[in-house]
């Protein structure tokens, strides 16, 4: 699913996308001048990851998600 920001706030001109019954959300400027990036981020303990992107990998979001959950995990090392 995909909101758009509101004309006048801080985030206008991007969109936030959002998964149904994921756990996967990202916040992406539009294409214009140069291609749209997307901001992902993930939580681990008392860490924040924070994924960049561009946003033409939408189209594989599951595999993006899936990757990022694999790199945090491995971030985490042995006994999580």
């Amino acid at each position: 699913m995909m909101q758009a920001f509101r004309a006048g706030t801080p985030y206008a001109g991007e969109d936030l996308f959002m998964a149904d019954g994921e756990s996967f959300t990202a916040r992406c400027s539009r294409d214009a001048q140069t291609p749209g990036m997307c901001l992902s981020e993930r939580r681990i303990g008392d860490a924040d990851l924070n994924f960049r992107f561009p946003r033409a990998w939408l189209a594989h979001w599951r595999d993006v998600a899936d990757a990022m959950d694999k790199l945090a995990d491995q971030l985490q090392g042995p006994g999580k």
